[in-house]
Parts: C-alpha cells; sequence; structure tokens
C-alpha cells in the first residue's frame, strides 16, 4: 500500500503534540514497511538537511519526502497554490490513501480535495482539537481568519471518509462540529517509552520541583498556575515552579508584578528529545489547561512514572484514573493546589501513582497503537 502523509508540522522541523505524533507514525509505517509520500510545509528559504530528516524519520527506500515551500502570509500562499497543486495532483496519482495529520488550512489545499474525491482515494483526517468551537477567552474576540474558517469547514468537512480521534471526548466534540458519527475512529496517540528509560534526569531546583509544560495562553490555564502557585508556597515555602514551553514577553512582566520571578523559572521551549530529562527531574507534573483532546503532557509524565495533576477536561479525564495513576483537579487555582498539597503531604499516595503510572503509560506504546491506523487503512482501501 502506498500512503500519502500530508502535514503542516513535521518533528523535528517543528515543535508540539501534532508534529511530535506525525513523526513517530511515519516511523511506525515505515517500519511496517509501508512506502510513504509524505507532503510537509517549509517556509521559503529554510535550510534544511534532507538526509538528516530522512534518518530520523527512519525512511527507507521507496519512501519520499515532499516539501511545500509556503509563509504563513495568505496572499504569498495563493500565489504559490499553482505549483503545490501540480506537485501535489502528481503525488496523488501514485498513493492508495491520503491522510491528513490536521485539518489542511484553505491554502492550498482547498483546490486538492475535490481532486482526492474523483479520483477515489481514501481520505483520512487526524483531528486533534476543536476548530471553531473551541475553547476561548471569553475577553477574546473571533479573529477574521476564523469567520472565514466556519463555510470553508462546513464546504468541506464531507470529503473525509475516516476521521481519527484521540479520545471519547475529542469523538463528541467531532460531533458537534458536524462530522459524521459513523466516520470517527478513536485512535490514542502514542508513547515511545525507551526515550524516558534512556534518558538521565535533570536538576530542577525545589522541594518540590513542579514542573508546568504547555505555553502562556489562557486556554492552557496559565492564569490557574500562577494563583495556584501563592497557596502553594503559603504552605511550602521550599517548593518552586519551572515552566518548559514558548511564552510571550508580557508574562515575565506578570510573574514580577505577582512577586513570582523568583519563584517560577523560565526554560523555553525544548524539543521531545529533550523533553524525558525534565519530566524525570520533576516530583511533580501539571497541566491546568482548560481543554485537551488527548495530552501527551499527561501521557509523557507518566511515561516518567511522575505524578501528574490534571484538568478534569477532555482526553485528560479518561487518561487518569483519579487517585491510582494522577490527580484530576477542576480547572482553577484552588482546586489545583490543593491537589499539589495532597501529593507532598501524602507519600503512599505518590507513591502508589509513580508505580501505576508506568504500567498506564505502557498502554500506549506505539508499537501497540499502529495496529489500529493498519485496520483502518486496510478497510479503506479494501472497499
Amino acid at each position: 500500500m502506498n500512503i500519502c502523509i500530508v502535514t503542516p508540522s513535521l518533528y523535528p522541523l517543528s515543535i508540539g503534540g501534532p508534529a511530535n505524533v506525525t513523526s513517530y507514525l511515519i516511523r511506525e509505517l515505515n517500519r511496517c514497511g509501508f512506502k510513504l509520500k509524505i507532503i510537509f510545509e517549509l517556509p521559503y528559504a529554510a535550510k534544511i538537511d534532507m538526509q538528516l530528516l530522512r534518518n530520523y524519520l527512519r525512511i527507507g527506500e521507496g519512501s519520499e519526502l515532499i516539501p511545500l515551500w509556503l509563509t504563513s502570509d495568505w496572499k504569498s500562499r495563493i500565489i504559490a497554490t499553482p505549483s503545490s497543486l501540480n506537485l501535489i495532483t502528481k503525488t496523488l496519482q501514485e498513493v492508495d490513501l491520503i491522510h491528513f495529520q490536521t485539518y489542511p488550512s484553505a491554502i492550498p489545499y482547498f483546490a486538492m480535495l475535490p481532486s482526492i474525491k474523483s479520483r477515489h482515494i481514501p481520505c483520512v483526517l487526524s483531528y486533534h482539537g476543536p476548530s471553531f468551537l473551541k475553547i476561548r477567552n471569553p475577553r477574546e474576540a473571533r479573529t477574521l481568519q476564523e469567520y472565514f474558517y466556519i463555510p470553508y469547514f462546513f464546504l468541506t468537512k464531507n470529503l473525509f471518509d475516516a476521521i481519527i480521534v484521540p479520545s471519547f471526548s475529542m469523538a463528541r466534540r467531532a460531533e458537534l462540529e458536524g462530522f459524521e458519527k459513523k466516520k470517527i475512529k478513536i485512535i490514542p496517540n502514542g508513547i515511545d517509552i525507551t526515550r524516558f528509560q534512556e534518558s538521565k534526569p535533570i536538576t530542577l531546583e525545589g522541594d518540590p520541583a513542579i514542573l508546568w509544560v504547555g505555553y502562556t495562553g489562557w486556554n492552557k490555564g496559565v492564569d490557574i498556575v500562577l494563583e495556584s502557585m501563592k497557596i502553594v508556597l503559603d504552605n511550602v515555602p521550599s517548593a518552586r515552579f519551572h515552566f518548559v514551553g514558548p511564552y510571550h514577553i508580557g508574562f515575565i512582566e506578570e510573574l514580577r508584578r505577582n512577586k513570582l520571578d523568583g519563584i517560577l523559572k523560565i526554560h523555553g521551549l525544548k524539543s521531545p528529545l529533550e523533553m524525558p530529562s525534565y519530566y524525570l527531574g520533576a516530583d511533580i507534573c501539571i497541566n491546568p489547561s482548560r481543554w485537551e483532546s488527548f495530552s501527551l503532557v499527561v501521557l509523557e509524565t507518566m511515561a516518567a512514572g511522575k505524578p501528574i495533576i490534571a484538568s478534569r477536561v477532555g482526553g485528560m479525564k479518561e487518561l487518569i484514573h483519579d487517585g491510582e495513576d494522577g490527580l484530576l483537579a477542576r480547572p482553577e487555582a484552588k482546586s489545583f493546589a490543593e491537589a499539589i498539597l495532597k501529593i507532598c503531604n501524602d507519600v503512599d499516595l505518590r507513591k502508589r501513582i509513580e508505580r501505576n503510572a508506568i504500567k498506564r503509560a505502557k498502554m500506549f506504546l506505539w508499537s501497540n497503537i499502529i495496529s489500529d491506523y493498519l485496520n483502518l487503512y486496510n478497510a479503506l482501501v479494501e472497499k
């Protein structure tokens, strides 16, 4: 079977959940002997060693990396659409199935979707998160791009033969957004646990050292973290927080204004290859997001054998068995602070969670997850 993977982000060129998942899926498909055409976006003038990328993705003979040289500017993307479309159309003549790793952006992919259907090529979509129904800061207005997305979504959503979502919560949200229930297939994200077994912990200051991985946005619970820090420090003055991820300059000023700049250390953005050392070096990890379709942060914390405290929302409430392999909290400061203090004060609870967390993570090994993808691919191609 020849498979075309279409993705805007690909690790190590991009960092984030979808990029990480896509790269591991490509690795597993290569391991299974499939011939792949991998269409991925690259900014103009980007310098990339294609052989290094092939080596990282473990791409064998017969598989091909196909970069689309695009920019984030929509006018430039329109200009580039004809050449991109020619490249994509040529690729489609050689594949049995196409798999979009995120919802395809209108430019340049809108023009190729009807072509896919006219050729009767099975088309799969991995749906990682909500679109126009996303959880948003009530003080933020919709952008012009979001208003454009809504009609585009309704014009194209029925062109996919299967919708892959990582959790039951995301399946329900996909139904709300208008996808046919019979097309929705739940396949959880996978984990490569050997990365954690082979890594060494980094030294993180604090007793306990509390790790927060994400970005400093309202949706990721930045306000929840700042307020919960104050409560935790009142009870455990030796506690220190550590943040890994992208952040805006205003966040540093916010820490100073709240007199927390010496309490939370910003480590910045780290690659997936570096992340195991941070998880292993932490005593407690938190994910205060207001919505997650799955949460690789939760799964990676479990793989490191560390206690995770996460919001009782979305896919996280499915991943965690509360009190057994992690703790669930309401997405608010007081609830998170209470959960952190509970782990600090209950050694037996902490040890039980650490012991069970690794067992839970092993249920999501990529070597097990890949069979769900293969069963879906085979069913669509045979149909």
